[in-house]
């Protein structure tokens, strides 16, 4: 079992992690922890509309490569760049990911009975809080991951073919898992107090911390 880390060190250490070990397998029962973390996330209306699909099947993984493949390359133009270096790997080594979970919305009845269809916006809102927690699960757990949507922006319609989802369902996000080639570790972040206004845009702000 990995060494336990508490939730601000994960946070201050999770990285994204596009290099995977594909010879290092991802037990069901870390999948099953990794998901039951994303179930616990807030959401609207405690209606629970995420959904998520888990492949292992290499045939799948296969397709769904090839996808990933072209949509990167449609994004990235130049491997070459130092940030682009990562994803560039990512899309050419898809497939050897041990297990990739698709995250999706579904629609969802509300009080009255009615059915409440999801678009890209309100599916974000439903997701991503779940997705950070999967996240954060696989940090604890030592593994790594990382959110990206860049098939469905280039081929989600192909993609819920695969996958056999329906049409009023809506992409979240897909989730790429495995032993890290490399390892979680600090990350450079700007300063909070460069990021952060003070009532109105571009207003400074300044903290208090003599009760921190």
């Amino acid at each position: 079992m990995p060494e336990e880390v508490g939730l601000f060190e994960a946070i201050y250490t999770m990285r994204a992690i596009r290099r995977q070990r594909p010879d290092v397998p991802v037990t069901d029962a870390q999948v099953r922890a990794i998901i039951e973390a994303g179930t616990q996330a807030p959401n609207g209306g405690n209606s629970q509309p995420v959904r998520y699909i888990v492949v292992r099947d290499q045939a799948t993984k296969d397709k769904v490569g090839v996808l990933y493949k072209d949509a990167v390359r449609q994004i990235l133009i130049d491997p070459s760049v130092s940030g682009n270096k990562a994803e560039w790997h990512l899309g050419d080594h898809l497939a050897d990911s041990p297990v990739i979970i698709f995250v999706y919305v579904a629609p969802t009845a509300d009080h009255q009975g009615n059915t409440r269809y999801p678009t890209p916006a309100s599916a974000g809102m439903q997701a991503f809080p779940a997705v950070q927690n999967m996240l954060l699960a696989c940090r604890g757990l030592g593994l790594g991951s990382n959110l990206t949507t860049a098939i469905d922006a280039f081929h989600g319609e192909e993609l819920k073919q695969i996958l056999g989802v329906p049409d009023e369902v809506v992409f979240g996000c897909m989730l790429p898992i495995g032993q890290p080639v490399g390892r979680h570790g600090s990350k450079t972040r700007r300063p909070v107090e460069e990021v952060t206004y003070s009532e109105q845009w571009g207003e400074p702000v300044a903290f208090d911390l003599k009760g921190a």
